[in-house]
Formats: C-alpha cells, sequence, structure tokens
C-alpha cells in the first residue's frame, strides 16, 4: 500500500494482495536395492538370492521390509547394492533399536526360530523386529510372474529358496512393455499384482492389475508369497 499526503492528510492506494509460498528443496534420491546377508546364505557378502522389500516405489520412502521363516537361530546384516563383496557399508544393529551403516564389526540381526518380519528405516536409522503368524500361510509348490508378455498364461517360474519356501526369485527377459503379477501353481485363487506404478517396489494383493514393465529388457524378479512383496529390478 502506498501512502500519499495532501494537507498533512494521508491517501491511501488501493491494496493488493499477493500469496507466497515457499518450497523447501528436498533430493530425490533413488531407492537403493539391499540385499540379506547372513547364516541363511552363508554370510556371502556378494550373494543376491535375498532382496530387502519395500511397500512402493516412492523414492522418499526409506522404510525396507523382510518377512521370513528362519528355521533356526539366525544372524543377518543389509548389504547395498554398491557394497556388494565388500564388508564396509553394510546396515547392522546399534543397539536399543538404533541402525548403523558401516564396517562390518557391528553386531548382527538375530532371529530365533519361527517367523519374523523386520522392518529397517533407513532414513531415521532405527529398525524393529516382530513375530509374524505363518501359521495358516500356504506352501505352493511353483510360482512365476505372468502378464502380457506370455499372454496370461504359461507363466516362466521362479526358482524357489532351498532356506524359506515362501521366497522367490528369477531372470526373465521382456521383448517389450508389459504388466507383470505373480501366480502360484498355475492357479488364478492364488494371484497377486498391484498398481502400474509401483515399479521397481511393490506390495501385491490379491487380483491386481500389475506393475507396468515399461521397456524391454531382463530383469531380476524377487517375490514374497507371505506378504505379497516384490521388486522388479532391470539388470
Amino acid at each position: 500500500i502506498k501512502v500519499s499526503y495532501t494537507g498533512g492528510q494521508p491517501s491511501y492506494s488501493e491494496h493488493i494482495v499477493a500469496t507466497i509460498t515457499p518450497y523447501v528443496h528436498v533430493d530425490i534420491i533413488p531407492s537403493k536395492f539391499i540385499y540379506v546377508v547372513g547364516d541363511m546364505n552363508g554370510w556371502d557378502n556378494a550373494n543376491k538370492d535375498y532382496m530387502a522389500f519395500k511397500d512402493n516405489s516412492d523414492p522418499l520412502n526409506g522404510v525396507y521390509t523382510y518377512t521370513g521363516y528362519f528355521a533356526a537361530a539366525c544372524y543377518l546384516k543389509l548389504n547395498p547394492e554398491e557394497n556388494l563383496g565388500s564388508w564396509d557399508q553394510m546396515y547392522y544393529d546399534g543397539g536399543n533399536g538404533t541402525l548403523i551403516k558401516g564396517a562390518s564389526e557391528g553386531g548382527a540381526f538375530y532371529a530365533t526360530p519361527g517367523y519374523h518380519t523386520f522392518t529397517f528405516d533407513i532414513n531415521n536409522m532405527t529398525w524393529s523386529d516382530v513375530a509374524f503368524d505363518g501359521s495358516a500361510s500356504k506352501t505352493y509348490t511353483q510360482m512365476g510372474p505372468i502378464g502380457g508378455f506370455c499372454a496370461w498364461d504359461n507363466e516362466p517360474l521362479f526358482t524357489n529358496s532351498t532356506y524359506d519356501v515362501h521366497q522367490w526369485h528369477g531372470t526373465f527377459t521382456f521383448d517389450a512393455p508389459t504388466a507383470v503379477k505373480f501366480r502360484g501353481d498355475k492357479d488364478w485363487a492364488n494371484n497377486w499384482g498391484d498398481v502400474a506404478a509401483n515399479i521397481p517396489f511393490g506390495k501385491g494383493y490379491f487380483d491386481g492389475d500389475g506393475a507396468n514393465v515399461p521397456e524391454a529388457g531382463s530383469y531380476d524378479i524377487y517375490f514374497n508369497d507371505l506378504t505379497g512383496h516384490y521388486v522388479i529390478k532391470k539388470q
């Protein structure tokens, strides 16, 4: 508002209303691929058999989860993809629910025999372990990705983990963009899919549409039939 004076009396201009929206700069960091290393794979720090999952592909989502069956007491750590083959930058137990990343002499996470859900927040550097009720979990003899790439029938099959029968992994080549979901025992009564945008990370639900693989290529795919979590990772 401008003010002028005539004969000592103020005269005011018409006021202007302005809206100012402050913005905070946020660096968007692509989601990390993080592998579980421990007694289940002989503490091979280059091993890629077991993947930590996320509920969605939001790059700001730093919460990873791994739900699995442990036949015996098991120790484990997390190894990000860029650290494979090394012990230097693993995530490990810092005590009292804290997560630390660094040299491997730190403490390993411990699972008693049975089903567990480990949750790791790499933004806030915290972790938790809770029991998972797997008593009613179905055991499948076959599991595979299914979609337009195979005309929604006769899908190729994953390899089943020899340590935990609920963990599946395989490498598949797609000749064109395609939807991908998952089917157990080649029966549509056992199928999981997620919304199209959730790739590479997602959590399938019964009869969901499937993630949209946007381009041809070879992909490493992981699936956990206990929770519906998956990773579709382009090689």
